[in-house]
């Protein structure tokens, strides 16, 4: 089973932060030029639209621990591999204070 980390992060912080009215969502923004790694420095693509659309859309104020692709279509993810139990079990290690 291959379980994508920043899938289960974006869920586990929708949880942890949801009584504090933040919203945490993410995507993948496609293929975008950057420094790393070098290969991506030839892609052609150098602004992420998506981005923008979750940030500042009105109708995604409530939207949280959601998953977008770079279309901006929300990725629906299976609810037994991505849910608040595997996010902890695979995370807490990252996060210990």
């Amino acid at each position: 089973m291959v379980i994508n980390h920043k899938a289960l992060l974006t869920l586990f912080l929708s949880y942890l932060l949801a009584e504090k009215e933040i919203t945490v969502n993410s995507f993948f923004p496609g293929n975008v030029t950057d420094e790393l790694p070098h290969y991506s420095q030839t892609l052609l693509h150098t602004e992420v639209p998506v981005g923008k659309y979750l940030a500042l859309h009105p109708d995604l104020t409530q939207s949280t621990g959601n998953f977008f692709d770079n279309d901006r279509n929300l990725v629906l993810l299976n609810a037994r591999q991505y849910n608040y139990d595997n996010a902890e079990k695979h995370l807490l290690q990252y996060l210990t204070e």
